[in-house]
C-alpha cells in the first residue's frame, strides 16, 4: 500500500495482492473511506487505486492501516 499526497487530495495505491485477492474488501474499504470526515469526491478507478479530495492526516493514514491490518495478514506499507 502506497500513499501519494497532492495539493488537493491524495491517492492510495493498493498492492496487486490486495487488488487481486481481496476485491470485495477494496470495495468495502472505499465505502468506509468515503464516509470518513474530511474526505470527499472519492474516485475508484479500479481495485488498485483510490483517489480522494481532502487532507491525508496522520490519523487518517493510521486508521486506514488499522482497517486493513485487521482484515489482511502481512500487510506491506510504503
Amino acid at each position: 500500500m502506497t500513499f501519494v499526497v497532492h495539493a488537493d487530495g491524495f491517492e492510495v495505491w493498493l498492492s496487486d495482492r490486495l487488488a487481486r485477492d481481496f476485491p470485495d474488501l477494496v470495495d468495502e474499504w472505499a465505502d468506509w473511506l468515503e464516509g470518513f470526515e474530511g474526505v470527499s469526491d472519492l474516485g475508484q478507478v479500479d481495485h488498485e487505486m483510490v483517489a480522494a479530495d481532502g487532507l491525508l492526516t496522520e490519523d487518517l493514514k493510521a486508521d486506514i492501516l488499522t482497517w486493513w491490518a485487521a482484515r489482511v495478514d502481512d500487510l506491506s506499507v510504503d
